[in-house]
């Protein structure tokens, strides 16, 4: 898989993640089921043979998850 590729998605997904943050309230549960969704697909399709777009998408949900975790706790302190 290209690298900068990768890069893009993770990037995108943690921006959208404070986006999406910023003009909805995400309980701490629900960021934490996005995140384990995103690792178990990343296991899922990193043990296959998939296509890149889809180990890119896992990657992208777990980023999500952490820029909304980001976000709470920036909005906590």
């Amino acid at each position: 898989m290209r690298s900068p590729i990768l890069v893009l998605g993770i990037v995108a997904g943690f921006v959208a993640g404070i986006g999406i943050r910023s003009f909805v309230s995400i309980p701490f549960t629900g960021t934490i089921a996005v995140v384990a969704i995103g690792f178990f697909l990343l296991i899922v399709f990193g043990f296959r043979k998939a296509r890149p777009v889809f180990v890119m998408g896992a990657c992208a949900l777990i980023a999500v998850g952490i820029g909304v975790l980001r976000y709470d706790w920036k909005d906590s302190g």
